[in-house]
């Protein structure tokens, strides 16, 4: 089971997909090319709004999308709600975050800030582990100064993270090299497309998929799948 971990096609519920026409479009490509779960992850940001304005507008969102793939009768891959998490301040401490985990899950997709990462953006990382019991997936590592990533991963060689990288990075010839030593930094590894809109990044993903197994072998490559979605929550009901 292939799965993009990160995406945007709900509609209008971020600069993503505009139209449950433009939604359906992309989500019947993932399905054309063996993605047969997609996460779709709108991002929270603090700033803008807080949890319960987030899950209202993503909750319509997924409303009109369901009903357009039930009058259309089309097959779709699995839909699971989720959503990108900025790691601003104060985000940590938010009560609720464990609802805007991928759904089902206890996993819950962070996107680190593009700055230097001090101390206290390992610190809040830190208490969305322990504090909140949550665990993370970084979102696209590979966007980030090296000098960050490789930071990240010393400090986190040991724990519960998860490295998410775009399909598009892999496959692209001036992000390859990069993305391929995070891929083989040892640490699990999930795949997205993080695709707004644009069909070429879910084909990317579809070719990022076939590289990745060369290079981790298929056993590998879906270890972190299963664990993400293999494990049971510590509570009853999701918020969608």
């Amino acid at each position: 089971m292939y799965v993009d971990f990160h995406s945007h096609l709900l509609p209008r519920a971020d600069h993503g997909c505009q139209t449950t026409r433009e939604s359906m479009a992309m989500l019947q490509t993932e399905l054309a090319h063996k993605i047969e779960t997609v996460v779709v992850s709108p991002h929270f940001y603090l700033k803008q709004n807080s949890i319960e304005e987030f899950l209202a507008r993503r909750k319509k969102a997924r409303a009109r999308l369901e009903e357009v793939i039930t009058e259309r009768g089309k097959p779709v891959p699995q839909i699971r709600t989720a959503a990108e998490v900025q790691l601003s301040t104060g985000v940590s401490e938010l009560e609720g975050l464990d609802r805007l985990c991928i759904e089902g899950t206890r996993f819950i997709l962070i996107e680190l800030p593009y700055t230097f990462w001090g101390r206290a953006v390992f610190r809040s990382l830190d208490q969305v582990m322990e504090e909140h019991k949550l665990r993370p997936i970084i979102a696209h590592l590979e966007r980030f100064p090296a000098e960050n990533s490789r930071d990240l991963l010393r400090r986190y060689a040991d724990s519960d993270l998860i490295i998410q990288i775009n399909g598009y990075s892999l496959v692209q010839m001036f992000t390859r090299r990069r993305s391929l030593s995070i891929l083989r930094c040892g640490m699990p590894i999930v795949l997205g497309s993080d695709c707004h809109g644009d069909r070429d990044n879910i084909l990317d993903l579809a070719k990022a998929y076939r590289m990745a197994e060369e290079y981790l072998g298929k056993e590998t490559l879906l270890a972190p799948i299963a664990r993400v979605f293999g494990e049971e929550k510590n509570r009853t009901g999701q918020t969608q």
